[in-house]
């Protein structure tokens, strides 16, 4: 709190006057507020004002008689001060309540606010509240004719349910009866599927047995047409071997007697089943001047034919054999070219001129 202010010396007259017109005009101060102001309880406060009576004091406070004694002064003049600290004292209490009562006037004012607050949330509830109840209500009312309705048809549906019943009734009969038959059925099912998967083993094993049979065929196919392009090239060269033949007869002749030969062998048709035979069956023999002594046999040579077939059917490459041109100027042979490479691929061992055996 502030300080208190220094007290003035005056007559307790001037104080009791400085007194009341403090009060007249703190009072008419406070009535000079506009009406609409907040309540704050300075209202109550001016009225406590107004309250009090200056007259009365004064009369308490009245100085005495010319007759009295005028040493009493003295006393009166304490007996006033004490009574002005009083009022003084009174006054900052006063002061010090307006203080509180304003602040707790705001605080009132405050919850107030918040009281006309809620009370307002509380009707704007309440409001709510009777529109749900008039909606609750419509909604009872269509929930009973709904529930009537509804009950109804519960007693359509319990006489459909015992309809039901009775039918499902029938109906498990038939299901148990069915199911035997699906037990039996299944039981069939089981047996086919193991004999149908016995005949799938058997199927794929015949389907391999015919693959391998298949791959089998096709080499041996591969085999048989190579045997026979084998067997086409060797008739070939067994053709060409017979006119060198009688190409190395006739020159062996000139050489022996110094004729031709008289017999001329003909070469066999290819066509002919005799084509694989290296001479013809009916060979004329003749008597050459250097052995009168006895007949000589056919006249053959002696070879080795060496055929390999590989599994790659690759025929094997052999040396040119040698031939009597190789040992002197004879004529050249009447072969073709490829007849000539055909036959240098079998091995064909002759024997030097001069020095060949005959053997019977």
């Amino acid at each position: 709190m502030k300080n208190k202010p220094e007290k003035i010396e005056l007559g307790a007259a001037e104080q009791l006057d400085a007194l009341e017109l403090i009060c007249r005009s703190l009072s008419a101060s406070i009535k000079k507020r506009p009406p609409d102001a907040t309540d704050d309880g300075i209202a109550g406060f001016s009225e406590q004002l107004d309250s009090i009576d200056f007259s009365s004091l004064r009369n308490r406070l009245g100085l005495p008689d010319d007759e009295s004694d005028p040493t009493d002064t003295p006393a009166r003049l304490e007996k006033l001060h004490s009574l002005l600290d009083e009022n003084e004292q009174k006054m900052n209490e006063f002061k010090s309540s307006l203080a509180d009562s304003v602040v707790e006037n705001r605080n009132l004012q405050r919850q107030h606010q918040a009281l006309q607050d809620r009370f307002n949330s509380l009707n704007t509830q309440l409001t709510q509240m009777q529109l749900h109840s008039k909606d609750v209500s419509l909604k009872y009312s269509t929930a009973s004719t709904n529930l009537e309705a509804r009950e109804r048809e519960l007693e359509t549906a319990n006489t459909e349910l015992q309809d039901l019943r009775a039918r499902t009734y029938q109906l498990k009969s038939l299901c148990a009866e069915y199911e035997d038959q699906l037990k039996k059925l299944e039981q069939e099912l089981a047996e086919t599927r193991s004999a149908d998967a016995k005949l799938k083993q058997e199927n794929e094993k015949a389907v391999k047995d015919l693959d391998h049979i298949a791959s089998s065929n096709r080499e041996l196919r591969q085999t048989l047409e190579a045997l026979q392009q084998r067997e086409i090239e060797l008739v070939k060269t067994i053709d060409a071997l017979q006119r060198e033949k009688n190409h190395i007869q006739a020159q062996l002749s000139r050489m022996l007697t110094g004729l031709n030969k008289t017999a001329s062998y003909q070469a066999p048709d290819s066509s002919s089943s005799e084509s694989s035979l290296l001479e013809p069956r009916n060979l004329v023999p003749y008597l050459p001047f250097c052995f009168p002594e006895r007949l000589p046999a056919v006249i053959k040579f002696r070879r080795e034919i060496q055929m390999r077939q590989p599994v790659s059917l690759q025929r094997q490459s052999l040396p040119a054999p040698r031939t009597f041109t190789q040992y002197g100027g004879f004529e050249v042979s009447i072969m073709a070219a490829h007849l000539r490479m055909q036959t240098a691929k079998i091995r064909l061992p002759l024997a030097k001129p001069l020095e060949m055996k005959f053997h019977a």
